[in-house]
């Protein structure tokens, strides 16, 4: 999942960000708050939580903060609290309960001008529109209930929000047939009150299963306090947007810079036990010494078991009363005769921009292989064992991984192979290479064809390797995936995980690298979920002791912290539109709010509808960008309708719609295909398919269906037609072949002329790289260059294959006349160093913040001698600065 994707409201754990556990740590104090009757009888909702209907009690035990005795009581609240409760109390935010469904609303909302409702609670069960008080709809009855047991108490407010998503086809209307896979309103509460209440009603909602996540579209700053965090660190609310002023300058405003709580995987990795080892005279690059700790680790990590009981073991030998020999694990202290299987390896999920891929190619050179026997004896017979490691990436970091070992090893001294198209052929000569590199579309091939009868050529499964390498490894976060089980079936001496983000939606991400690592007992998925997840997750003390141990032994994490990196200064520029540009955003705007009104009236709101309205949104957006130069005097009013046909070029504008909004979300992995990871343009000849419903599965779960398996449809009945649709690389204003577009002096939109002046101002004494979403604002600022500069300029945009690609990269780096890089945000995410660059322009607002940060990353990293200064470009009183995080939400779709 990207890192704020939900996943769907049910009665499973919740992440967020990829990285914060939804449990609390014991504090060592208790809550004054605590349920006092809660029946478990009869009730059932599809939450999962089973709750009486008859004996509901709303009475939990509230301190008295003057006397510090109990108070017990049912609510008597007409109303839900809007605002602080006390005089001079302090709130805070305990976070989010997302994606509750609503039941029912009235149309003909011709007033609301948002897609982004305001609503109030009002108890037992109604659901009102704000300002206005007009009734709205309502929630299912277990879900008002527990929101009215938690109004009940006065120090208790609610900001409350709904937007549309897509509506799952699992209900049946008054026929009995199955219903649309069409749209639906959904709401987000966020909760505040004191900070005495938080572990009460963080109780109460586990017992609810109901599970707080991180807050969006925050109306307030307080301190975030979310009990259901592995962290007691506070942080103000809106750390997914940044804070500006609300002056009327337009000089550059200064954002404070918000420190997250750490992660369970950086709190308790800790290195300070670990030892120094340089690397071998093979690499000439100089290590930090954060990676010769990491040395340290991986090549201890890559011995036989010890049996000690020290960080570097996870099983003991003892001897029992009988006198036998026992191995006992340290994780779930059971105890078994058997000698565990060995597992050499780990996982490394340091932060980005802390040089993993040259910790490993050191590793790579200290630790070769010394091969004893040449065959590996299986139930199948017996295969040959060879000295080679083998690399798996995604296809985008192919050419990244080969420019890494040119740099960091000594000429001549190891041998590399890409095993990837025209290099398929030399299977046969894979064991005299020391590295061999893949891809994972490849590698889920070569298992296709190693296990089909027919074929009877060797595969990369052919082989016994050295050491199996996975990068970006959470791309086998789903173990079902055939890439998944390509990645565990490479037989392997050594076995290695590399990602920044282990746990991206839930606990079971970990337990698919566990699966991939073959580390016993835990690669078995129950074992893990009864041994190490549950207790975490069920018990009353949220007992953790179990995966930090686990962790402390497989993992090692390590934020940016640990490094001494320039400082990074965040600022956020407005820039305010020439009296014509401002009258063409407001005529646009009037437009634009006049599709969402009619979009918002109508349920379930159709797909064409809801296509339309996202177009609008997104011409806002260009106008920031572009000026007098985006003219849009007419707009075909629906592109997609019931009766019409669903052909490819449809589709293929339908998604262009969506990838634009940040709006394709694969409905089986939650992948954001414009996320500027794996999921834009990490694969190979992978396109998604888009149906007429605007269900999207991207090219990645197509591909990984294993052996010809059926990939699952929209879910509506019957199925909607589907269509192949292009990937957001290829979604563009121009064909490559057309040229760069002229631009009139007087039609350069201020934005761009605000760019222009800052990039002329700074070229002498910083290289400066340019972000932005869409190809063809690139196109209008490389012209730019080329007409008003002499700034010479490299690029990079997902028209250039992955050789261009480094060419560009290096063109940037060494060359002293390139002064400025141009980066399509989409293609910035992994794999790439533009650490020549001390200056990074973001030109819009993503809807994915952490889009934003991981463009950021790949110039405030391993490398970075200066100090380095982003600015982030916004209109003023436009679409950009009033509405974006608020639509955010409403963006958020299955």
């Amino acid at each position: 999942m990207e890192p704020d994707t939900f996943l769907d409201w049910s009665n499973e754990q919740v992440y967020i960000h990829g990285h914060n556990k939804r449990q609390r740590l014991d504090t060592g104090y208790k809550s004054p708050v605590t349920l006092t009757s809660y029946d478990t009888g009869s009730f059932q909702s599809d939450f999962g939580a089973p709750v009486s209907g008859d004996e509901w009690s709303n009475d939990f035990s509230i301190l008295n903060a003057q006397s510090g005795e109990y108070q017990v009581g049912c609510y008597k609240t007409d109303q839900v609290n809007c605002g602080r409760p006390f005089p001079g109390e302090l709130l805070y935010c305990y976070g989010m309960l997302p994606k509750i469904p609503i039941l029912s609303h009235r149309t003909g909302l011709s007033t609301v001008t948002s897609s982004s409702l305001d609503l109030h609670f009002e108890p037992p069960n109604s659901l009102l529109l704000t300002p206005a008080g007009r009734e709205f709809g309502c929630l299912e009855e277990r879900t008002a209930k527990i929101l009215a047991t938690l109004a009940g108490e006065s120090r208790v407010a609610f900001q409350i929000y709904g937007y549309v998503t897509k509506r799952r086809a699992n209900t049946k209307d008054a026929k009995g047939k199955s219903g649309q896979n069409d749209l639906q309103y959904l709401l987000n509460a966020i909760i505040y009150g004191p900070r005495e209440l938080g572990q009460g009603i963080g109780d109460f909602l586990v017992k609810c299963k109901m599970f707080l996540q991180d807050p969006l579209g925050c109306d307030r700053d307080v301190p975030y306090l979310n009990p259901h965090l592995l962290s007691r660190t506070e942080e103000v609310v809106m750390i997914s947007s940044l804070k500006v002023g609300t002056g009327k300058s337009s000089e550059a405003q200064e954002v404070v810079a918000v420190d997250a709580p750490k992660d369970l995987f950086s709190r308790i990795c800790d290195d300070g036990y670990l030892q120094l080892t340089d690397p071998p005279l093979l690499v000439h690059t100089r290590l930090y010494r954060h990676q010769k700790k990491a040395l340290t680790f991986m090549k201890q990590r890559e011995q036989a078991w010890s049996f000690k009981d020290s960080l570097d073991s996870l099983w003991v030998k003892e001897v029992d009363e009988t006198g036998e020999l026992i191995y006992t694990n340290l994780v779930t202290e059971q105890s078994q005769r058997n000698e565990p299987l060995e597992s050499r390896g780990g996982l490394l999920a340091d932060q980005m921009g802390l040089g993993k891929t040259l910790t490993m190619i050191a590793l790579i050179a200290l630790n070769p292989a010394r091969l004893a026997s040449s065959l590996v004896f299986t139930a199948q017979g017996t295969i040959r064992r060879i000295k080679s490691t083998l690399i798996v990436v995604p296809f985008s970091l192919l050419d990244t991984w080969d420019t890494q070992l040119r740099r960091h090893l000594k000429p001549r001294s190891l041998s590399w192979l890409r095993f990837h198209g025209s290099q398929k052929h030399k299977l046969l000569s894979l064991g005299s290479y020391d590295i061999v590199i893949t891809t994972y579309e490849t590698l889920m091939g070569q298992l296709k064809k190693h296990n089909d009868p027919k074929w009877t050529d060797g595969t990369l499964f052919s082989f016994a390797w050295h050491r199996i390498v996975l990068d970006e490894a959470h791309i086998i976060r789903n173990r079902s995936t055939a890439i998944a089980q390509a990645c565990c079936a490479v037989r392997a001496s050594r076995r290695w995980a590399m990602t920044g983000t282990p746990i991206q939606n839930k606990a079971t991400d970990l337990g698919s690298l566990l699966e991939f690592l073959h580390l016993e007992p835990f690669r078995d998925p129950k074992i893990f979920e009864a041994m190490v997840v549950k207790p975490w997750l069920k018990s009353a003390d949220k007992d953790t002791s179990r995966l930090e141990k686990l962790i402390r032994y497989l993992c090692l994490c390590r934020t940016k912290a640990i490094i001494d990196l320039p400082p990074r200064k965040d600022v956020i520029q407005h820039v305010d539109l020439s009296p014509e540009e401002a009258e063409h955003y407001e005529s646009a705007k009037n437009r634009t709010v006049q599709k969402l009104d009619e979009a918002l009236s109508v349920n379930p709101i159709a797909p064409g509808m809801y296509l339309n309205a996202l177009e609008w949104l997104n011409d806002l957006r260009l106008i920031c960008n572009h000026g007098l130069m985006h003219s849009r005097t007419q707009k075909t009013p629906t592109i997609v309708s019931s009766a019409g046909p669903w052909t490819k070029t449809t589709a293929k504008k339908a998604f262009a719609i969506l990838v634009d909004a940040g709006s394709a979300i694969c409905k089986l992995c939650q992948a954001n295909l414009a996320a500027g990871t794996i999921e834009a343009d990490g694969f190979e000849h992978c396109k998604p398919s888009l149906s007429k419903c605007l269900t999207v599965i991207c090219g990645m779960c197509i591909q990984s269906h294993a052996n010809g398996e059926q990939v699952p449809g929209c879910g509506c009945n019957p199925a909607c037609l589907k269509a192949e649709v292009s990937w957001a690389r290829e979604i563009s204003n121009r064909l490559p072949e057309s040229g760069l577009p002229s631009i009139e002096e007087k039609k350069v939109s201020t934005k761009l002329k605000t760019l222009l002046k800052d990039l002329q101002q700074h070229e002498k004494t910083e290289k400066s790289v340019v972000f932005s979403f869409w190809t063809y604002t690139l196109d209008l600022i490389e012209s730019l260059l080329l007409q008003c500069t002499t700034i010479r300029c490299a690029r990079i945009d997902g028209n250039y294959s992955g050789s261009r690609r480094e060419q560009e990269i290096q063109r940037f780096q060494t060359d002293n006349l390139v002064r400025v890089i141009l980066v399509s945000i989409t293609c910035g995410g992994t794999g790439l160093d533009l650490t020549a660059a001390s200056r990074a322009y973001l030109l819009e607002p993503q809807w994915n913040p952490m889009i934003e940060e991981q463009a950021l990353s790949r110039i405030h990293r391993l490398g970075q001698t200066k100090e380095v200064k982003t600015i982030r470009y916004r209109v003023r009183n436009s679409f950009e600065e009033v509405r974006l995080v608020r639509l955010r939400p409403l963006l958020q779709r299955h």
